[in-house]
């Protein structure tokens, strides 16, 4: 009754729900992954979020061990809920699902945007799958936080290093979506990276740290691309 077209009707079956809370929450789950009409899947969705806290077990549990399709579901809801207690599960799921569900559960993770959950998100730029790591620091550069600046910075350096070119345009591109001016000298140490012979292997990423310190903010990002553009005879 809580998808009833009757406003009434729904916020008293709403009501009633809220008050069963932990109890039912796994129920209403079940009916929202099977269900296919668009406007009661938004209706079910809001009695989950409307039950707070306590749709955190049911949620908890589909994500550890729930089918693909309730799995992601649950991934979604949690970044939806915005509840700290989830991080944990967030974070397995990230570390150890397979590349959807790691998205779905970075995405939840940055919605959530607690310290608890940028940790997480920095904990996964060091994953051995390139995608898991790219996935990361897609949520960490979208959080805008200050915070994110240090450990994508380290992880560029570790890419660098291990000749990760690919995974070091995603820290750069990360790096310069954070839209922070404490984010320019990191990118702005790729420009000196490399000798002679790795000019041309570089040339791609270079060309993505221009493009990031081009929407940086403070006078570190605007010296560095007027070196660039205008370089000294």
């Amino acid at each position: 009754r809580a998808c009833d077209p009757s406003a009434d009707t729904s916020l008293h079956a709403t009501g009633i729900l809220r008050e069963l809370g932990s109890r039912c929450a796994a129920r209403v789950l079940d009916r929202l992954e099977v269900e296919m009409d668009s406007e009661r899947r938004e209706r079910l969705t809001g009695v989950m979020l409307a039950m707070g806290e306590e749709v955190a077990p049911a949620l908890a549990g589909a994500i550890a061990a729930g089918s693909e399709r309730r799995q992601r579901l649950a991934l979604r809801l949690a970044g939806e809920t915005q509840n700290p207690r989830l991080v944990p599960n967030l974070r397995e799921a990230m570390l150890d699902g397979h590349d959807e569900v790691a998205r779905e559960a970075a995405h939840a993770l940055l919605r959530i945007g607690d310290v608890s959950s940028l940790e997480a998100l920095a904990e996964g730029l060091t994953s051995p799958r390139a995608s898991v790591a790219g996935f990361a620091a897609y949520s960490l550069g979208a959080s805008g936080r200050g915070l994110a600046v240090a450990p994508l910075a380290d992880a560029l350096k570790h890419a660098l290093a291990a000749n990760q070119l690919a995974l070091a345009r995603e820290f750069v591109r990360a790096l310069g979506r954070l839209g922070r001016a404490e984010a320019a000298r990191p990118i702005a140490a790729i420009l000196a990276h490399g000798g002679f012979f790795q000019r041309r292997k570089l040339r791609d990423l270079k060309l993505a740290a221009i493009t990031a310190l081009s929407g940086l903010p403070g006078r570190d990002a605007a010296s560095v691309l007027r070196e660039v553009t205008h370089p000294r005879g």
